[in-house]
């Protein structure tokens, strides 16, 4: 689907025009997520992403706040 997507005014494809496509021929399911999204349109986006998931998983906040620490970049 999309390799018959049209790029849009800023060169890339954007999922949702195919996602509608798709939707034309064929049912599609989605899944409501709650919380909070990141774009990823643009270069800060993936790092804001990154740093608040290892800021906020129980598994790793720990050993990344310490990280953050040892690079100066979080304050105790």
């Amino acid at each position: 689907m999309l390799r018959h997507t049209t790029q849009g005014a800023d060169g890339e494809i954007q999922l949702t025009d195919a996602l509608h496509h798709l939707l034309l021929i064929e049912k599609i399911e989605a899944y409501h997520l709650q919380g909070k999204s990141h774009g990823f349109g643009s270069k800060i986006g993936y790092p804001k992403a990154v740093l608040e998931y290892g800021l906020q998983d129980k598994k790793l906040s720990n050993e990344f706040r310490n990280y953050l620490k040892d690079l100066y970049l979080l304050k105790d």
